[in-house]
């Protein structure tokens, strides 16, 4: 490939096409700087990265398209050779490795419902903004665009403000939250306000009159949002920042005014005051409560990562599958030990998990290299004309404000874990750097039958047939989970029926996502129980649609799993659905007690898996006839061992204490059941359940004071509980005080009218009869405590 001094020449209309594509280019870059900041759309799950990701791809690939348009009319390709482009596509192809070797690579590269900012898809619309803007932009667009992305920026901390003092200015229930803001969660907001910061100083000194005014405006509008959020992480970049803009003024002072470093100064103060002090505004908005990782848990979940898969990680995006295979025992000792983190504390740390050594070497010499030639940059001699349209002290000033900014970013970057939002503005600094630093674009002719012509022409082709698959399956994608939405709305209004359309809708469209198969298999579940109470069909077509919905349930939760066999979400869905449908399918025991080993081979710290396992062997035993005695005690032993052992993972974890206590109770060792009852009483002391349960031990065992005691402790926590009401009774006629056992029975016999059984009852105590005479009583009912779902059903409730 050689230089060519000489170009052909065109016609007036290839002229104008040319100008019209280079605008095309322009516009586009400039729209995705202005809107990524600000977007969101309403109409699917993912608000926020989910609509982002599709803005910057869309964008991205109308620019890319209309550049090469350009280069093929006009036979000629203008490349800015930078150095920069070393390191980025080093990470660029180790992202397509680590995504090919994921454990789940169809989410490694889509992102949602994993992470959307990691994923291949987002790094292939941010390698390519790099691109377009080192090629596409002069100087003087670069300008306007850093203006734009100011200006967007104070928008949405405008409207995060807004947000923080319920000042609610759009109509959708989900931006009624004070938490909500359209960059992220509120330290999101504060790091870009952080970042963002010396680009505002700069652009203060380095513009007069109106535009001067505006930026005055949008420093203000930065720091109250600063102050409103008081994140440490925000605090650091300011120092650092700050700090810079005052080391390169000074040293500049030939043409920086010293007057204008009063305000890096003034932040450097405020900064350090918030930082050392503690120092909170009062009255300044509401913060919602973020919960993350800390540093420590990240290191630690990175570094057994990377112990396993050094090479490449476990996949862009797939942070929760090693938060739940390496997260440390003490962690349950939290309350949020059912919560599965994403990412950890730093975005450095998520990078080093989910792409390996190499990917976190490659992230690491971008930032080096980056640094090598910014202060290069910020310390050579500018000749006179190094721009045409931009003096050289506005571009120093703007190089500057670039250079700090993408600094102050990078310390964000090992402190805090980034949104899409934030890996946005990462690349766009790196990509407006390089249209600054390596502006000597080298210009090559595409000469009729050449060999470049033919490579650069087939290239092209390739690149836009896989940019027209990207944008026709990204549509795709969108279609399904605007779908997917409207199901869940439609669930969240009791539409059973709505939902399911919806969502058969949404797989239909896209049928490798995991999140949908999921929970349609538990909305087939609750079908089930609405089609099986139905008495306006005939019981031969119930129990028909009952069986399909028990087919179509049992066949989603296999799909889920089939999908993606490394979500334990998917294994422990899969097990919920098998164990409720114990007793009505045969042989289901087995296929739930599988569907929780697998879960727990994925989350092995997690109680709640074997604590199923255990219920599961307990009901089997307890099926079983007595001559098979030695099936029993080997299946209640089974079951003793697996909630022993989440007992050992979270000793104070109710519901295995629960349950072992209820094997105690079957097995006759009535004092070890009341203890474990009472240990998990403490643990879960507004547990109407555990508190009935408890009741009924003592009762049965004829310590009617503390069944008394616990009983009504049950009432006292849910007043219209049936159950203890009946056992209360049946106390309080054992301890011979019958006129308290009618008036509650009377009391029962209200909420249960013409309940025929209560009506015997009550017969029986007035004409001094046994109070369950001519009753066939049923089986202690095992009232189960009140059970904690795992982590992926909460989040979708």
């Amino acid at each position: 490939m050689s230089k060519v001094s000489e170009a052909p020449t065109y016609k007036g209309g290839d002229s104008k096409a040319l100008e019209i594509y280079d605008m095309v280019s322009r516009v586009c870059l400039y729209a995705l700087t202005i809107l990524l900041p600000i977007f969101f759309l309403p109409w699917t799950a993912n608000m926020l990265d989910f609509n982002k990701q599709a803005l910057l791809i869309v964008l991205v690939l109308i620019c890319l398209f209309s550049w090469m348009l350009k280069v093929l009319i006009s036979g000629k390709v203008k490349i800015n050779i930078t150095k920069l482009y070393i390191p980025i596509g080093v990470l660029f192809l180790i992202y397509i490795a680590s995504t090919i070797f994921s454990m789940w690579t169809y989410g490694s590269f889509w992102g949602w419902p994993l992470d959307s900012s990691e994923s291949m898809l987002t790094m292939i619309g941010l390698f390519l903004m790099y691109l377009l803007i080192s090629n596409v932009l002069e100087k003087k667009h670069v300008f306007k665009l850093i203006t734009y992305l100011v200006l967007s920026s104070a928008a949405a901390m405008i409207f995060g403000i807004l947000q923080m003092f319920n000042k609610f200015v759009l109509p959708f229930d989900f931006a009624k939250d004070a938490s909500f803001n359209t960059i992220g969660t509120a330290n999101s907001l504060g790091i870009l306000a952080a970042a963002i910061l010396p680009l505002i100083i700069v652009m203060i000194i380095n513009t007069k009159r109106v535009l001067r005014g505006v930026f005055i405006f949008v420093i203000v509008i930065d720091a109250l949002v600063l102050s409103i959020v008081n994140f440490s992480a925000c605090w650091w970049m300011v120092i650092t920042g700050s700090a810079l803009i005052m080391v390169l003024g000074m040293q500049k002072r030939n043409f920086f005014d010293g007057r204008w470093l009063i305000l890096p100064m003034f932040f450097l103060a405020i900064a350090l005051f918030f930082t050392f002090f503690k120092f909170q505004i009062p009255g300044l908005g509401t913060k919602s409560i973020e919960v993350f990782l800390n540093q420590q848990a990240g290191f630690d979940i990175a570094f057994q990562t990377i112990k396993d898969k050094p090479i490449l990680g476990s996949g862009p995006g797939t942070f929760s599958y090693d938060f739940s295979e390496y997260k440390d025992i003490e962690f349950n000792q939290s309350q949020f030990w059912n919560v599965r983190f994403d990412s950890a504390g730093s975005r450095f740390l998520t990078t080093v998990a989910t792409t390996g050594v190499l990917g976190a070497l490659a992230m690491v010499s971008l930032i080096v290299m980056f640094a090598i030639y910014g202060i290069k940059f910020l310390f050579r001699r500018f000749d006179e004309v190094a721009a045409k349209k931009i003096d050289r002290e506005s571009l120093w000033f703007l190089g500057a404000g670039i250079f700090v900014s993408f600094v102050s970013l990078t310390i964000g970057y090992f402190l805090y874990q980034f949104n899409l939002t934030l890996d946005f503005l990462f690349y766009l600094l790196i990509g407006c750097f390089a249209a600054f630093f390596f502006a000597d674009p080298k210009e090559f002719t595409l000469k009729t039958s050449s060999l470049l012509t033919l490579i650069v022409t087939f290239v092209f082709t390739l690149v836009f047939i896989f940019g027209l698959g990207i944008l026709m399956l990204e549509g795709q994608r969108y279609v399904a989970e605007a779908s997917y939405f409207k199901g869940v709305k439609a669930l969240g209004n009791n539409d059973i029926d709505g939902s399911l359309i919806a969502i058969g809708e949404a797989i239909n469209n896209n049928p490798k996502v995991d999140l949908y198969w999921r929970n349609i298999a538990q909305i087939y579940f609750q079908k089930i129980a609405i089609e099986a109470q139905r008495d306006d069909i005939p019981a031969e077509e119930r129990n028909q649609r009952v069986q399909v919905l028990i087919n179509n349930s049992v066949n989603s939760a296999k799909a889920c799993t089939d999908s993606n066999p490394n979500d334990v979400a998917n294994w422990s869905i899969r097990g919920l659905i098998y164990q409720n449908l114990i007793g009505v399918v045969a042989g289901v025991e087995d296929w739930a007690l599988e569907s929780y080993v697998e879960a727990g081979k994925l989350e092995p710290t997690n109680p709640y898996y074997p604590t199923q396992a255990g219920i599961i062997n307990y009901q089997k035993a307890l099926s079983l006839p007595e001559e098979e005695e030695e099936a029993r005690k080997k299946l209640f032993t089974d079951a003793k061992i697996e909630f022993e052992k989440a007992i050992s993972l979270k000793t104070d974890y109710a519901q295995a204490r629960f349950q072992l206590a209820m094997l105690y109770q079957v097995q006759g060792r009535p004092e070890e059941a009341i203890q474990e009852l009472e240990t998990a009483k403490s643990l879960a002391p507004f547990d109407a359940g555990l508190a009935f349960q408890l009741g009924i031990v003592y009762y049965q065992n004829d310590y009617l004071d503390e069944a008394q005691t616990e009983l009504e402790r049950a009432l006292g926590i849910n007043q219209n509980y049936v159950n203890a009401m009946y056992y209360l009774g049946l106390v309080h006629n054992k301890r011979g005080e019958k006129q308290k056992s009618i008036e509650i029975f009377e009391n029962i016999l209200e909420l249960n009218p013409d309940n025929e059984q209560i009506e015997k009852v009550i017969d029986n105590l007035k004409n001094d009869r046994r109070i369950l005479e001519g009753i066939v009583q049923d089986e202690v009912p095992q009232v189960p405590i009140e059970q904690e779902l795992p982590a992926e059903v909460r989040e979708e409730e």
